[in-house]
């Protein structure tokens, strides 16, 4: 089963080849990158060096300049092959096991949501979130708290649609939401997500906006 990655970037030289060399890092051989490039100046070079690439692994890199998060990674999903689909930012980690564990995990359901592990920007575990049915149903109450281990089948955002544009910032809050009105999730106690806390965080830059999305979100759904 191949899996989609979806990795927007912006100016972000610092992290984004850690958050590249963690998905080279998966014991998961079938997988695909798809990387797109928002910044100033091009962060990645496609060619460079193409020989630490698996057999049957890729990297698929475009520069987009001028478009905001949700258009990439709008863009990422329908360009996305695999059978299932997870999305990355460019400064948090997959864990060498989560594309693994993620094909084990899912069993028969359309979507998955596994455990995020909140660090720092050393490395320290600050706390965790998601993997749970609570974690859910603290979403759908309007808390951004299914964490970025959360893996879709292609085939249920087909079915629902992707990325709303009017929830920039928050876009996959609504998507899971409408993942969660379409069917139930399986959920796994396994970590498969590394989020980065640090200043430069969205959620540190914008910290009211994504407040906002996330209740205008979650009213839109009880409506």
């Amino acid at each position: 089963m191949l899996i989609s990655i979806l990795l927007p970037t912006r100016n972000r030289p610092e992290w984004l080849p850690r958050a590249i060399a963690s998905v080279l890092a998966q014991t998961y051989a079938s997988w695909e990158l798809i990387l797109l490039d928002n910044s100033d100046e091009r962060q990645y070079d496609p060619d460079d060096p193409p020989g630490r690439l698996r057999a049957g692994n890729s990297i698929r890199y475009a520069y987009i300049s001028q478009a905001p998060l949700h258009v990439l990674y709008e863009v990422a999903l329908n360009a996305a092959r695999g059978e299932l689909v997870c999305h990355f930012a460019d400064d948090d980690e997959l864990p060498p096991w989560a594309l693994e564990t993620a094909a084990r995990e899912i069993g028969d359901a359309d979507w998955l949501v596994g455990t995020t592990e909140i660090r720092d920007a050393a490395g320290n575990v600050i706390t965790t979130r998601g993997g749970c049915r609570e974690a859910l149903e603290r979403t759908k109450a309007g808390e951004y708290w299914l964490g970025g281990g959360v893996y879709w089948r292609k085939s249920l955002s087909d079915r629902v649609g992707g990325y709303d544009p009017r929830f920039d910032g928050a876009a996959d809050f609504d998507l899971f939401l409408r993942f969660a009105a379409e069917s139930d999730p399986a959920f796994t106690p396994e970590v498969l997500y590394w989020y980065t806390d640090h200043p430069a965080t969205d959620s540190r830059l914008r910290p009211g906006n994504q407040a906002r999305m996330s209740q205008l979100i979650a009213e839109k759904h009880r409506r």
